[in-house]
């Protein structure tokens, strides 16, 4: 399980985006989607990661699992 310190859960709270993002922590735990060079197409979610966030929480799957993709170690975003 990845950590989030108190000060980026706080931040997180000042925008749209950066709900969606604790609401993704507090169901998943794990790290919310970034945008990485090489993943998968958004197209599906309008190239929004909070539409993607949604989908994630509403079908109960991780980004990664939602579109399938292992993200490398060496992925850079």
């Amino acid at each position: 399980m990845c950590q989030v310190d108190d000060y980026i859960l706080e931040m997180w709270k000042e925008t749209e985006e950066g709900r969606k993002k604790l609401e993704y922590w507090n169901k998943f735990k794990g790290n919310p989607p970034g945008l990485f060079i090489g993943m998968p197409s958004l197209e599906e979610y309008d190239d929004d990661l909070v539409k993607l966030m949604d989908a994630c929480i509403k079908q109960n799957k991780t980004w990664e699992e939602l579109l399938n993709w292992d993200v490398p170690d060496d992925a850079l975003y």
